[in-house]
């Protein structure tokens, strides 16, 4: 009769585990509604795996301690909110902040030595997402004859909102340009170029003007790292002026940046402001945001509850006849300003204290791939109200756990160094 191996079992559930978080970051831009049950089925083999005395490392413990508050406030927002249901459907939403930084703090081997098949895993999903989505858009232009507005925006990303695509884009070009670095293979860092130059292309045609400014941000970083280590200072200014053209292209052609060119040139040519409609983006987004900080300076210590954050604002966009955010019962559009609205002044500072430890964590640890990481949370915050969504809160609660609380090794077959 045969002894069970619970050693050989632990290597199996552990192997379990780490695929099915792959898969979780591989149907993120794919299948979202698909995520909550393989995020369930992580934290049964997760749980499965047992021994968690012996795994628990805590890399960054103020971040830990942190994130875990900033989910608890949220929990207590449930008390004083009016509306209880979407209270608890935000509270909800919200778990992935809470379920992934505690379970990555004791994560398994596979995670410290495979760290990069998690980054090829939701590379190669964005890559799927966008061949579908574009598949899509050329068969709607030549089946029927449609224009070229289905290769921008929503009309081309029907699996996601642009925003968060364009998002997911950002951190992917960002993990390639990182894996391209410690690359032996000429073809792999060719392969990666490649790739990184397709979702740029992406994010210019999603028309995210969050995305083109965070993608600027991303080519200058690597730019300068690129420029510091080459000998061939006329390759680096050809390479710089290149980029300056299509940066300036992507501005001066992409509509999503018209009322940004009219504010310019009203403010250059001192043009009247009635010349800018109301309704366009960038106003209505200043509007919404005004409104916020009154709620704000209302509710400034605990806030009105993260139930009744968007009641709240509607009620404001009544007042100042915002039409189209009333009509749409929109958030805040920025989710610090959000987050103070739901939680007052200590959820805020708790949010700002989560990035100020993790910078330092990735400063400490010289960790690239966290620091940029971090700004394109950060810039996305900024605009988006991120956490409000499954989309943001698996993507943002997954990879900062991920980065901040696993310590990976270097694997000489995927270059796990990469990360750095």
């Amino acid at each position: 009769m045969r002894t069970w191996n619970f050693e050989k079992w632990a290597t199996v559930i552990n192997a379990i585990n780490f695929v099915t978080a792959i898969l979780i970051v591989f149907f993120l831009p794919l299948m979202k509604s698909f995520v909550p049950l393989l995020i369930l089925f992580w934290i049964l083999t997760w749980l499965a795996e047992g021994n968690f005395t012996k795994r628990f490392k805590i890399n960054n413990k103020p971040a830990l301690i942190l994130i875990v508050f900033f989910f608890l406030l949220h929990v207590v927002g449930i008390i004083y909110s009016k509306n209880i249901n979407e209270s608890l459907f935000d509270t909800q939403v919200m778990l992935s902040l809470l379920i992934f930084p505690v379970t990555m703090i004791g994560i398994n081997e596979f995670y410290q030595k495979k760290i990069n098949y998690i980054f090829f895993g939701f590379i190669s999903g964005n890559v799927i997402a966008s061949l579908i989505c574009l598949g899509h858009s050329f068969y709607l232009f030549f089946k029927w004859n449609a224009p070229f507005q289905y290769f921008t925006y929503e009309d081309l990303s029907i699996l996601i909102h642009p925003s968060y695509f364009a998002m997911y884009l950002c951190f992917a070009i960002s993990s390639l340009f990182c894996i391209n670095f410690t690359a032996n293979k000429k073809r792999n860092k060719i392969l990666f170029a490649s790739v990184s130059i397709f979702f740029s292309v992406m994010i210019y045609l999603l028309s995210s003007k969050t995305g083109l400014i965070v993608l600027a941000i991303i080519f200058i970083f690597f730019y300068f790292n690129f420029f510091k280590k080459t000998s061939n200072r006329f390759s680096s200014w050809l390479i710089s002026a290149i980029l300056f053209v299509l940066l300036s292209v992507a501005i001066l052609f992409n509509s999503r940046f018209e009322p940004l060119r009219n504010i310019t040139e009203n403010f250059l040519f001192q043009r009247s402001n009635t010349e800018i409609s109301a309704e366009e983006s960038n106003s209505a987004r200043i509007k919404i945001w005004e409104s916020a900080i009154e709620v704000i300076k209302e509710n400034f210590w605990i806030g009105v509850g993260n139930g009744d954050a968007n009641e709240t604002l509607s009620k404001k966009y009544k007042l100042y006849k915002i039409a189209m955010a009333e009509e749409k019962h929109l958030n805040a559009h920025n989710q610090f300003l959000q987050t103070f609205i739901e939680t007052g002044v200590i959820g805020f500072l708790l949010l700002v204290l989560i990035f100020v430890s993790s910078l330092i964590n990735s400063i400490k640890r010289k960790y690239l791939l966290l620091t940029l990481f971090l700004i394109i949370a950060c810039v996305n915050f900024l605009f988006e109200s991120m956490l409000e969504t499954q989309a943001g809160t698996v993507f943002f609660g997954f990879f900062f756990a991920l980065l901040n609380f696993v310590p990976f090794e270097k694997d000489d077959s995927t270059g796990s160094a990469a990360a750095y």
